[in-house]
């Protein structure tokens, strides 16, 4: 069978999702009292204990529970529909179906990992890799820190695996766990029905074997070599076979690393290749519950190419979990992978994610002929190529180029004219090996369009036989290098060797081109293989947070900034995560400052909340120094200038030269103040002018009575107003008024006797009215303010002038 470079990151179909099953949280302390009969039934995953808004919503740090409810002849919406009402429930979500995202004398495989050493393999550009000067050289002298992977299963028998495992048996009180040796299967059954045992952790698929070995695989100069040295591998296996599981049991696994962690297992991380479509609150809440605990979850970011500032991902429940980090894809150039998602809000950090080599279990070993010690033929096309050629329709075609390699510095670059392009090559003389023979090469198209690929090879009687009867999977895929690794048929013609290749694609276009490196025929084959995702990304940036948690006594939010602040920063990766780029351990004593809350708390100050990691940098707001009033290690005050006109500053912390974030932050400290403008109508005049701030609207010495008055704030604060109603001869108390409205009567001859004014919202807060009126036989009356009458009531007495005013408290 024909295989392209696997590429996967955990996903969840809703079509695909368990009818009448749901996670329900539910608010412990209510469970007891209120014993809901449809609740009864629900099965207990994990309690939570940390704060959340939700929690302090609803009652006063008490605990929550996550439970998994699954009724026959329910439907999940049905189930959805009713738990809502109740209220004891917190929230309830689908339970979803989840899936794969998609030593001995081996040789030393390490030059193949360009993500621990990028020298330019694959076609990529030196040194965009992890910048760990000590990979690969043994100096470890701390505990061992303990990573949990959540995943198919871990195959515990590989040699480049085997004493990187946690063990259970180390310690008398872990007995009381449940599963086995290694860490626990919670998978019920595999695709087939056959039931799992708990105990057993054995990876029968490939990725969780796969993601392991990027982690932790030994440093032994035999395979690969993992990233982190000095860890222990805790397998947890919540996906069978076909790499599907449910939501449920990533649950049911957060709660046994819980378990784990309060009885001493010195877990740090967790990695968490797999993913779902659908935000979601359950993984978050069990996320932060494990964070409390010290404890990192990193999460690939998923496969579909997409925007998540636009489309949705289980991720994006986790946007303010300060122990989550979700993680993108790089190709060996620097640049985002296309499969990869993304989101300068939702996830980040980018890592290595396509050609990645690390272990696959021992029952999944193939021929890789760049990887072979001996093998019967091989090129890597940086040799002369005169005695191997390739045809079409009769002509030699081809030539090594430089522009591309997998292997080495050139590859064979051969033209495609069509959707549909086939290829000879010259018949050569091999000898044949009494073992089983395989042919393997890698090829890329100059397009990311898919591209499938069928080999023929000639047979004694001089027949063409195809290597695999299957042309269902994409070899080439992404614009990434894919991989042929397949058994040559048993009557293979040695003597006169011959292949034929056939490429296709289905795409509207097709390539210009495909290039063709480290093709070989041999018998020696490896439990290894290369495999693109962001699922692959992941474990790099886990393996990472382990060496961090050995190196710093930080807490697990202050890690996970600490990853993000080390990255190194490039135009391709700008607002693609909120790093803006890919990790990076060359950083990591001098991480950038990372900004999580940025606004003004008065109208002269502005506050910042974040991880800043020294005491002392300068901040600018528009390239101008602020003067800083507070600055620790996570939160930061300055004073503002005065007189700011409302606009988005460009707020600037910066460390030193090369150590500096900067957000953006509404700001305004311009002066408006409020002011009012009022005008009287009055007997035989009419409507007077306006006049403002304390001068006398109305008549004095003439005898003539106010009878109507409007009153106008403007720079109001929001929601803010001035109201007002006046005593009328023959009425009383009117109605009050605002914002301009008439007080009183016009055209009836009829008298203002009084008046009240007050202010409302934020205006009463910061000022006072006040106001007096002169009264017939009276004169002027003090001062009153703040709704107090000015005026008489009951005496017959006409208003004749008012004066009003505004004063700050």
């Amino acid at each position: 069978m024909l295989l392209g470079m696997w590429m996967f990151c955990l996903n969840v179909s809703a079509q695909e999702s368990q009818r009448g099953s749901v996670i329900v949280c539910v608010e412990q302390q209510m469970t007891r009292s209120v014993g809901s009969p449809l609740l009864q039934k629900a099965e207990v995953l994990m309690e939570i204990h940390t704060d959340t808004e939700e929690i302090s919503a609803r009652s006063s740090k008490s605990k929550q529970v996550l439970m998994e409810l699954t009724v026959e002849h329910r439907s999940t919406e049905s189930l959805i529909q009713e738990l809502q009402t109740y209220p004891e429930v917190v929230f309830v979500e689908e339970n979803r179906e989840i899936y794969a995202q998609n030593i001995s004398d081996y040789p030393d495989f390490s030059n193949y990992q360009w993500a621990c050493q990028n020298e330019g393999q694959q076609s990529g550009n030196v040194g965009v890799d992890i910048g760990y000067e000590q990979w690969n050289q043994s100096s470890a002298t701390e505990d061992a820190a303990v990573i949990a992977v959540l995943d198919t299963g871990i195959d515990y028998t590989h040699p480049d695996l085997e004493n990187k495992m946690w063990h259970k048996s180390a310690n008398e009180d872990w007995k009381s766990l449940p599963g086995g040796e290694y860490g626990w299967n919670i998978c019920k059954n595999d695709t087939n029905g056959n039931p799992y045992s708990g105990v057993d952790i054995m990876d029968d698929n490939w990725h969780g074997t796969h993601c392991s070995g990027t982690i932790a695989a030994a440093w032994d100069q035999h395979g690969i070599s993992g990233i982190a040295e000095n860890v222990e591998l805790m397998g947890v296996k919540i996906l069978n076979d076909q790499s599907k599981g449910m939501l449920s049991d990533a649950i049911r696994a957060y709660d046994y690393l819980r378990q784990a962690c309060n009885l001493g297992v010195n877990i740090k991380v967790i990695n968490n290749s797999w993913g779902d479509d659908v935000p979601s609150k359950s993984i978050d809440y069990a996320v932060r519950e494990l964070g409390r605990l010290g404890v990192i979850s990193v999460f690939a970011a998923g496969n579909d190419g997409k925007n998540l500032d636009e489309e949705s991902d289980m991720t994006i429940a986790m946007k303010d979990n300060p122990y989550a980090l979700i993680v993108n894809a790089i190709t060996p150039d620097g640049t985002m992978a296309s499969f990869s998602n993304y989101s300068a809000t939702y996830t980040d950090v980018a890592a290595p994610g396509t050609g990645i080599l690390s272990t696959v279990p021992l029952n999944k070993s193939q021929y890789l002929a760049e990887l072979a010690k001996e093998n019967l033929f091989y090129r890597d096309f940086d040799t002369d190529l005169s005695s191997f050629s390739f045809f079409s329709d009769g002509e030699i075609v081809g030539k090594r180029t430089t522009e591309v390699n997998f292997n080495g510095n050139y590859s064979m670059q051969l033209p495609i004219k069509g959707k549909k392009a086939v290829f000879y090559t010259e018949a050569i003389v091999l000898k044949q090996s009494s073992a089983q023979t395989y042919i393997s090469m890698h090829l890329l198209s100059d397009t990311q369009d898919d591209v499938y690929v069928k080999l023929w090879v000639k047979n004694k009687n001089g027949d063409w036989i195809p290597v695999s009867d299957l042309f269902s999977d994409a070899v080439i895929r992404f614009g990434v290098w894919g991989k042929v690794s397949q058994a040559l048929p048993e009557d293979t013609d040695y003597n006169k060797f011959q292949l034929k290749i056939e490429f296709n694609t289905y795409a509207d276009s097709y390539p210009e081109n495909i290039f063709i490196d480290a093709m070989g025929i041999g018998t020696e084959c490896y439990p290894y293989d290369y495999a693109d995702g962001t699922s692959m990304a992941a474990p790099i940036v886990t393996a990472q947070v382990a060496i961090l948690s050995q190196m710093y006594g930080e807490e697990a939010d202050c890690l996970a900034a600490r990853i993000i602040g080390s990255a190194v920063m490039t135009n391709a990766l700008e607002n693609k995560n909120s790093a803006n780029g890919f990790v990076n351990m060359s950083n990591i004593n001098h991480p950038r400052p990372i900004i999580q809350r940025a606004e003004q708390t008065q109208k002269e100050y502005l506050e910042m909340e974040g991880y800043f990691w020294k005491i002392g940098g300068t901040i600018t707001m528009d390239d101008t120094p602020l003067e800083v009033l507070w600055w620790s290690e996570h939160s930061i005050i300055v004073r503002l200038p005065q007189n700011i006109k409302k606009h988005l500053a460009r707020i600037v912390v910066s460390l030193d030269e090369d150590r500096e974030e900067e957000i953006s932050v509404l700001v305004e400290t311009e002066q408006n103040i409020p002011e009012l403008s009022y005008r009287t109508h009055v007997q035989n005049i009419g409507w007077q002018s306006w006049v403002e701030n304390g001068v006398m609207a109305g008549t004095k010495g003439r005898s003539l009575r106010v009878e109507a008055i409007e009153i106008i704030g403007t720079n109001l604060p929001e929601e803010s107003s001035i109201v007002y109603r006046t005593h009328v001869q023959n009425i009383g108390w009117q109605p009050w008024v605002e914002n301009g409205a008439m007080a009183g009567t016009k055209g009836r001859s009829l008298r203002i006797e009084a008046i009240q004014i007050k202010l409302t919202g934020e205006l009463e807060k910061r000022y006072n009215i006040v106001y007096r009126t002169h009264v017939q036989n009276i004169g002027w009356q003090s001062w009153v303010e703040n709704g107090a009458m000015a005026g008489t009531k009951g005496q017959s007495l006409r208003v004749e002038a008012i004066q009003i005013k505004l004063e700050k408290k």
